[in-house]
């Protein structure tokens, strides 16, 4: 069984303060928190769920922790694994339900002695140690492109799919805040940003740097890559096919981290990578799965 949810928190004169909430079924007090949809990236299951519980808006920031526990019981037992992001929030309102009846804002000591459960301490624990500084990359394999024979293939542009594809990322980066978006010079990286640079208003920022060439290698585009990143603002980039796997293996190597084995990118696909102090702290792993 497979959940996700959140520390949603806001800054109240000066002071870090967290939403618990209040469930009648249980009568306890728990971080806001639930099960998948089917074919849901668990990332957009945590903001859905934190949004339905609590009635806010959340812009995620970093994973805090994965944490399995047993559920049920008369036989019916089951292995739940919940992932964690922080959540900060920036517009809403708590509205009573049948499955949450109550919510409060409490501070992290207090939230500590109210929680109901060890998992929910463990989880507000690692939320007090995360870095201060921390660079959200979200890596993008360009969408499903037209192949007509007599276009060039640095000038195709997406297909019906690839509209699709590029479409599915609007509600990833959101969740993300993300606001600088960057792209090869191809057509079909900077079409496969569109849409979201629409909805909030943003421009695509085109780099020549970004495509591998006879002399520009993997570690040259990751170079620029990690540049982006340096202002610590949540960031999309936009890479061909042929780029962006080995881009993220080089990340991966460049931040201190053991590439893992098959981490190939459908078109259209995306990984989050969350990097401190040069040092590589989460990665998840390319969705769309190949």
């Amino acid at each position: 069984m497979r959940a996700a949810g959140g520390v949603l928190w806001r800054s109240e004169a000066g002071r870090v303060e967290v939403a618990l909430v209040h469930r009648p079924r249980y009568d306890d007090w728990s971080l806001p928190k639930g099960k998948r949809k089917a074919g849901e990236h668990l990332l957009l299951t945590a903001a859905r769920e934190v949004t339905e519980e609590t009635g806010y808006e959340p812009v995620l920031g970093a994973f805090i922790a994965q944490y399995s526990y047993v559920v049920g019981g008369d036989g019916k037992a089951a292995t739940k694994t919940v992932k964690y992001w922080a959540m900060e929030a920036v517009a809403g309102r708590f509205a009573p339900s049948a499955e949450v009846d109550e919510m409060a804002w409490l501070s992290v000591p207090a939230a500590l002695a109210t929680v109901s459960r060890a998992v929910d301490r463990k989880v507000l624990e690692a939320f007090t140690e995360l870095p201060p500084a921390l660079a959200t990359l979200i890596l993008i394999r360009n969408g499903s492109v037209a192949v007509r024979s007599r276009t060039p293939r640095s000038d195709r542009s997406l297909d019906r799919r690839g509209q699709a594809q590029a479409e599915a990322l609007v509600p990833v980066l959101g969740s993300f805040g993300v606001k600088r978006l960057a792209s090869s010079a191809a057509p079909r990286c900077t079409q496969t940003l569109l849409p979201y640079a629409e909805a909030v208003r943003a421009t695509v920022e085109t780099e020549s740097v970004l495509d591998l060439t006879s002399e520009r290698r993997a570690e040259d585009v990751t170079d620029r890559v990690l540049d982006l990143c340096s202002d610590r603002m949540p960031i999309a980039v936009c890479l061909e096919g042929a780029v962006v796997t080995p881009v993220l293996h080089s990340l991966q190597m460049r931040c201190g981290a053991r590439p893992r084995a098959a981490r190939r990118f459908r078109r259209g696909g995306w990984t989050v990578l969350q990097i401190s102090e040069g040092r590589l702290r989460s990665i998840e792993r390319p969705w769309p799965a190949a």
